[in-house]
């Protein structure tokens, strides 16, 4: 691990230091999420089996939300981890390591239920 990360593995989002999209890729973490993300299983796993920018971070990650199968028609949405509007700058320590649940999870499931239908006429 590198000396110059402070991160806590396994800290709940309230209790972990924040660390940078750089950071997390140095630390291969696979899940990540800003915990200033409205539902609490939101987060990005990133891709690690894509091109590598001269930065050393994955170019895409999969986005996934409760919300994103009704909002977008689908839940598992590519993002480019350098230009999104929901990816800050590449060395904002705005992130911590995603502990939740799994999108293929039955609570996961039964979240997005929830959200079914809210957006119809």
């Amino acid at each position: 691990m590198d000396k110059d990360i402070v991160y806590t593995p396994g800290a709940k989002d309230n209790d972990s230091k924040m660390i940078s999209l750089r950071e997390a890729a140095k630390l291969r973490l696979a899940r990540i999420r800003r915990p200033k993300w409205s539902h609490k299983m939101d987060h990005i796993e990133i891709r690690y089996n894509t091109p590598l920018t001269d930065s050393g971070i994955p170019l895409f990650g999969w986005f996934y939300g409760p919300f994103n199968k009704e909002c977008n028609g689908r839940d598992k949405l590519e993002v480019c981890l350098l230009s999104s509007p929901i990816i800050p700058g590449i060395d904002d320590k705005e992130w911590v390591e995603y502990t939740g649940v799994l999108p293929d999870s039955r609570e996961y499931i039964s979240e997005r239920v929830l959200y079914e239908g809210c957006l119809s006429d």
